[in-house]
């Protein structure tokens, strides 16, 4: 019995440390502390309150580096969003790789290319969010086929469906994140530069306009787009 008790606590506190980690390299807002919270009362095995839908929180590890772009909602709309439907995810999902935010919809895509939900929502008259039921996985995988690039600053076009066509340079995905204003240089084919910034992170410029853009670790389901 006290070797059980020993083996708890040890996973307990893995679960503690890998979180803590998680939301130190996330730099995240309170809601998704509060989203993160959610994860690991499940991991420690609190019992979680289902949720309107009756789906419960999400059970497993919190998303090791989570990326969230938000499409014309304002940053506290946008994470409240992102916080409340992570918390929704059926049981079973692979974890989350990337989250984009656009008004009434939530596109989670997951990590190495395991697949997508995209479900609308809405706000209701009290200010609660409700969202349609889940339906199942869009499924789709590619991997990046890009060499190393041969400098930090390359000319780039952008797919014919913009920054959700995939971004693939220097032998990654690129994800957009932070805030992002969909104009036509966004979300159709466009010509531009890539900036590398940093080993993992880059930007992509059009005249006038930019957009913050994160590697992208393995595989990617990219939206399927008209």
């Amino acid at each position: 019995m006290h070797r059980d008790i020993a083996v708890q606590r040890v996973s307990a506190t893995r679960h503690t440390r890998a979180a803590a980690g998680v939301l130190a390299l996330m730099r995240p807002s309170p809601m998704l502390v509060a989203a993160a919270a959610v994860l690991l009362c499940a991991a420690c095995g609190a019992e979680p309150n289902p949720s309107p839908s009756g789906e419960g929180p999400a059970p497993g590890p919190v998303e090791p580096r989570l990326t969230l772009a938000c499409w014309s909602v304002p940053a506290a709309d946008c994470e409240r969003v992102a916080a409340e439907a992570l918390a929704r995810r059926p049981v079973g999902r692979p974890p989350v790789a990337v989250v984009e935010v656009r008004e009434g919809l939530i596109d989670l895509e997951y990590a190495d290319g395991g697949g997508r939900d995209m479900v609308p929502y809405s706000v209701a008259g009290d200010g609660r969010l409700e969202f349609t039921p889940w339906t199942g996985l869009f499924p789709g995988s590619v991997r990046p086929r890009s060499g190393p690039a041969p400098g930090p600053i390359v000319p780039f076009t952008l797919g014919h469906c913009g920054l959700s066509s995939p971004i693939d340079i220097d032998g990654s995905f690129w994800d957009a994140y932070g805030q992002i204003d969909p104009n036509d240089a966004f979300i159709n084919a466009s010509d531009g530069q890539f900036r590398r910034l940093g080993a993992d992170e880059a930007e992509f410029v059009v005249p006038g306009a930019r957009v913050s853009l994160r590697r992208h670790v393995g595989s990617k389901s990219p939206p399927g787009c008209d």
